[in-house]
């Protein structure tokens, strides 16, 4: 009788157990293109299923964040509109949403997905434009919303495939993204890019000018994992975080909530590429206060670049978790560039350029295809105009970048 009581209260706490463990499992489902697929085209070598962000995703889940399925719906060629509401009717000429891979599968697997990623980098995007893959990527975010799931968008990616405008392109769709969806965006960009040419760093290339190597995959798996797709275990939660330019400064609000100890401190941190940061300063944290706090802050630094900001909350039992991270673009401008006169020229073009203060800017001069043919630095202050001697140039498209350690601009003309 003992031994039939022990065997069945074994049973029931094995049970119990199970349940709890299945009551607190977690699901992640993935739609999106070839990276999310895991894409290795030929001729390259057959790497392992996992080699792409998303098994590699899956295998830290599994691990580390009590995950027991990662649904991947991704397939070849699909984009922004193919992820599109069942229903959707979209503009001429443009993908129907696909009712086997787009957001209305992902709300619909069984069982329910907690969070839903979205990555759509660049198919059709050279010509799809941004403010229309905005507003497709904001009308899955809400389907996704609606239904009580998480929604994550991850970020354009660069493709040498492009030209260098189409590049920009991708690179300024990153940029919205990332303001618009805050938190809730991914950088995919970021990571593989090489910020002078704008495509795949070379470590990263598969070789076909439009996929990335398993290490390119590695680093987009950490970029998501960075994200704390779920509350975390650990004590610190940031509930939201939130970052705009508001009078010359970039105000950062944020509520946190600590269970089981006591927020410290909090160190503000800020980047210009989103992944080296600094110190941006230090805010104590309310040690009065109830477990849910709001607070905030202002940056008075200039922000002449765009920043990159993430906190890292230090609680009283000695553990630091990071929030994820915002992005907030520039809000002034420490020089100015007129469009390249005249145009379209035959022997000279000429670019205004105002500055604020002196300044050292590194010039380059390129072809359409990204092929730098000139690279100088110039000592600027005042009022100056930028002259090119183009008479020996072949008729073509070309483009003219300005840049330093803090801001960009390109400026595009025609040789007749």
């Amino acid at each position: 009788m003992r031994f039939f009581i022990r065997t069945s209260l074994t049973a029931i706490a094995l049970v119990l157990l199970y349940s709890l463990a299945h009551a607190q499992s977690r699901r992640i489902c993935v739609i999106g293109s070839s990276t999310a697929y895991g894409y290795f085209p030929p001729p390259s070598p057959a790497y392992p299923a996992d080699s792409g962000w998303v098994g590699r995703l899956n295998n830290y889940c599994q691990s580390y964040m009590n995950v027991d399925t990662v649904f991947n719906l991704a397939k070849l060629g699909r984009d922004c509109y193919s992820a599109m509401p069942t229903g959707y009717v979209p503009p001429e000429d443009e993908n129907n949403p696909d009712p086997t891979s787009n957001i209305s599968r992902a709300i619909a697997m069984s069982p329910k997905p907690d969070v839903i990623i979205v990555n759509y980098p660049t198919n059709n995007y050279e010509r799809i434009s941004n403010a229309a893959i905005i507003e497709c990527y904001q009308v899955i975010m809400d389907s996704a919303m609606a239904n009580g799931i998480r929604c994550y968008i991850a970020t354009s990616q660069p493709r040498n495939s492009f030209n260098y405008a189409g590049r920009l392109k991708l690179k300024a769709l990153r940029d919205t993204i990332m303001e618009v969806f805050g938190q809730y965006a991914i950088d995919f960009f970021t990571p593989l890019a090489d910020e002078e040419t704008l495509k795949i760093q070379s470590c990263y290339d598969l070789g076909d000018n439009i996929h990335i190597n398993p290490q390119g995959h590695e680093a987009l798996a950490m970029q998501v994992i960075a994200k704390n797709l779920f509350v975390t275990v650990l004590p610190v939660r940031f509930e939201y975080f939130t970052a705009k330019a508001q009078q010359g400064k970039t105000v950062l609000n944020w509520r946190s909530a600590c269970d089981g100890c006591i927020i410290k401190q909090f160190m503000i941190e800020r980047s210009i590429n989103g992944r080296d940061f600094e110190k941006a300063g230090l805010l104590n944290a309310n040690p009065l206060a109830t477990p849910t706090v709001n607070y905030q802050f202002a940056d008075p630094s200039p922000n002449n670049s765009g920043f990159y900001y993430r906190i890292a909350a230090y609680s009283s039992d000695g553990k630091t978790t990071l929030s994820p991270v915002v992005y907030v673009a520039a809000a002034l401008q420490p020089f100015k560039i007129a469009p390249a006169f005249p145009s379209p020229a035959s022997n000279t073009v000429q670019v205004p350029l105002q500055f604020a203060q002196r300044m050292l800017l590194d010039v380059i001069v390129s072809d359409v295809q990204g092929k730098i043919l000139k690279r100088k630095k110039i000592d600027a202050s005042g009022n100056l105009f930028y002259r090119e001697d183009i008479s020996n140039w072949a008729p073509g498209n070309y483009y003219i970048r300005f840049s330093n350690a803090l801001i960009s601009h390109v400026v595009p003309f025609v040789k007749q």
